[in-house]
């Protein structure tokens, strides 16, 4: 049903590039990166580390992501902020949690014609970090995690109205990356990552109104604070 509702989501900034992974092939890239982080940490982990620190981050992502829609798939433009809170067990290894806000847009169509979908996702991760030297001040940063998303608001713009959608929903997923650290000081580090993340599990059921399921990648800009 098409209605004359204006869209209320404010996710501003638009994106030229186009994503051209399939969810099936992003959900194998994700194992890829996921199964190899595990294993690597599962020995690091083990081990007790006189290092124990609380670390702040701040990203900034820009990419692309696929949503599963009426007819076809849609290929939105994707920008996102993200705070993370990090503890550190060892020398190697960061438990890291917090949240992301992801906003989409981009167009696609279905029986009532040709539309542009805005989305607003907040997603709550939850992240193991394994970092390992490249110099004196450089690092090598693999993650693997899993996370929970809720769709804050889904709107439609035809030709003639738009559509608002906003039901109760619910899925869980996937998310690992890739990235380099630099320490700028003792207490900052500037990082640079790209990242898989794949959400297929809806557990609050409405994908007749609403399918929560997405895949997405991006390349995101870190700034992290050391509290002690």
């Amino acid at each position: 049903m098409v209605c004359n509702i204006p869209s209320r989501v404010t996710f501003l900034r638009q994106f030229n590039l186009m994503c051209h992974t399939t969810p099936g092939i992003m959900h194998k890239h994700l194992l890829a990166f996921f199964l190899p982080v595990v294993f690597l940490n599962a020995d690091v982990c083990a081990q007790e580390s006189t290092l124990s620190k609380w670390t702040f981050q701040l990203s900034q992502g820009m990419g692309t992501a696929v949503l599963q829609n009426d007819v076809v798939p849609s290929r939105l433009e994707m920008t996102s902020v993200e705070a993370l809170g990090e503890y550190r067990f060892n020398d190697q290894t960061t438990l890291a949690t917090g949240v992301s806000l992801m906003g989409l847009n981009g167009n696609s169509f279905n029986e009532l014609g040709n539309y542009n979908q805005t989305r607003g996702v907040l997603s709550v991760p939850v992240i193991l970090q394994n970092s390992r030297p490249l110099s004196d001040k450089a690092q090598l940063v693999t993650s693997a995690g899993v996370l929970a998303n809720r769709i804050l608001e889904d709107s439609r713009q035809y030709v003639g109205g738009s559509e608002l959608l906003q039901v109760p929903n619910l899925s869980m997923g996937l998310r690992a990356g890739l990235g380099v650290t630099y320490d700028l000081t003792s207490r900052t580090a500037l990082g640079l990552g790209y990242q898989l993340q794949h959400a297929f599990s809806d557990l609050i059921q409405s994908p007749e109104i609403l399918d929560s399921r997405m895949s997405a990648r991006s390349l995101n800009v870190t700034l992290k604070f050391r509290l002690n």
